[in-house]
């Protein structure tokens, strides 16, 4: 995939959505749940109502000001609730924070109207940003970051986003306008994120620095960030599940510091950067499409990282498709190619450094990166079984009576390094003429019948 995009920051929002003014002409049910608040516009302001009592009780022209009005009531009020935004575009020019303990939830893409049930255009909730800073920060509200730990229970957990769009201004100067940033000022446990878009941002889509944090991730989109789409600079566990990360300027995954990381049936495509790369951490990646970026595939520096079930294809122009230069690495079920024609991968696998086990894979031979299957220049590397890609073989070959020596075609993928040989009798053996094809028997004194020989060749 390749192409330019030229887009003009002070219409981004027009130029994707085009109706983007509210659409609803009545509260459709899900607003007459109990939220805490409910924040809407009419084009010209912002309100925020309150979910109990269904009084409006700010009003203002900046949608941050109100929807953070929505946010802090609801933590004043019974640390823990959710602040619903009715669909239209919120136009801000502060950070949001979102304290723990409290949702932000958007009105559902397409939500039907109260005019026959029809479908609208309008694309949600978005949240719009042309400021450089954090357009949503998740952090504990400042009475509780020293709140008794017995207190985690609504004070330091669960803050959550769902439905919601949130964009930058794609201002490449706006290197500190993170989609939503977690911050380490303090503990925060089992942040959620459902079914949110975050796109053009001037500096990552999200960025996490807190050591001790849960972070869910399901079924979201993060796309067209400046910066990587997900950087992981500290993170206790976190759960990346169904999600798509594409066409970022950046690495799609970035994890930089220890984190515990598990990524399941994402797409990972057409970055910049890196797909993946991880500088530290236990990493497990199941299940998903590591595809076109610009640079390695699947790039590993350190840490403990397990590729299981993926389909790891045509990454790079002059890189590899996994690249390890040190941790311990276990490459096992992936399909690995370059679909390209003609191929610009260099290698399926390069190892540089590490412990690497590369076991059962499909490495299709009609689909070979420009170099080969597997490269290995240092590290120490268990590699076996792998369909495409053959650096062990066996068998039996004999050296017929009367002759001194056989030829054995190897069918391994290169010239072996290590070729064992045994006689299946009485005589002396040896080899010679190890080439990419094939290696000769040779023994010293023609046999009076056929002599049997069993080998074992490695690359």
């Amino acid at each position: 995939m390749s192409g330019v995009v030229t887009i003009n920051s002070g219409d981004l929002l027009n130029a994707i959505y085009p109706q983007l003014k509210p659409q609803i002409t009545s509260e459709p049910e899900v607003a007459r749940q109990p939220y805490s608040y409910i924040v809407w516009t009419d084009g010209s302001k912002y309100y925020a109502k309150n979910g109990s009592t269904g009084q409006v009780e700010y009003s203002d022209a900046d949608a941050s000001r109100v929807i953070q009005y929505a946010i802090d009531k609801t933590v004043e009020n019974d640390y823990w609730g959710a602040v619903f935004l009715k669909a239209g575009v919120y136009y801000l020019t502060d950070t949001i924070y979102l304290w723990c303990g409290v949702g932000l939830v958007g009105e559902k893409h397409g939500w039907a109207d109260a005019s026959g049930g029809r479908v609208t255009v309008y694309s949600g909730a978005v949240l719009y940003s042309n400021v450089n800073k954090p357009i949503i920060k998740v952090a504990v509200h400042p009475k509780w970051v020293g709140a008794d730990p017995k207190s985690y229970n609504s004070r330091k957990n669960f803050p959550f986003i769902r439905d919601i769009i949130v964009y930058g201004s794609n201002n490449p100067n706006y290197t500190a306008q993170n989609g939503i940033e977690i911050t380490d000022e303090a503990y925060i446990y089992d942040f959620i994120m459902d079914k949110t878009f975050v796109a053009y941002t001037g500096g990552h889509g999200l960025y996490n620095r807190n050591p001790t944090n849960k972070i869910w991730i399901n079924q979201c989109y993060f796309e067209f960030a400046r910066g990587d789409a997900i950087r992981v600079d500290s993170c206790g566990v976190m759960h990346i599940v169904n999600s798509n990360i594409g066409a970022n300027a950046g690495s799609g995954i970035n994890i930089n510091g220890w984190a515990y990381v598990s990524v399941a049936n994402a797409s990972i495509d057409s970055n910049k950067g890196y797909g993946v790369i991880v500088s530290n951490g236990v990493v497990m990646i199941s299940g998903s499409r590591i595809s076109y970026s610009g640079l390695h595939g699947v790039f590993v520096q350190g840490g403990y990282v397990v590729l299981a079930g993926n389909s790891i294809e045509s990454n790079g122009d002059g890189y590899s498709n996994v690249r390890v230069d040190g941790g311990r690495v276990v490459v096992t079920g992936n399909l690995v190619a370059d679909f390209r024609s003609p191929a610009k991968t260099s290698f399926n696998v390069d190892i540089r450094g590490g412990e690497v086990v590369v076991v059962g894979n499909n490495f299709p031979p009609a689909l070979k990166p420009v170099y080969g299957m597997v490269n290995q220049t240092a590290g120490v590397a268990v590699i076996r079984n792998n369909h495409g890609y053959a650096n062990t073989g066996s068998g039996v070959a004999t050296i017929p009576a009367g002759s001194t020596r056989v030829t054995v075609s190897h069918n391994l993928a290169g010239a072996p390094s290590k070729v064992l040989a045994t006689p299946l009798g009485n005589a002396r053996i040896w080899i010679e003429n190890i080439t990419s094809t094939s290696f000769d028997i040779v023994t010293d004194a023609a046999p009076t019948s056929d002599l049997r020989v069993s080998w074992y060749a490695e690359i």
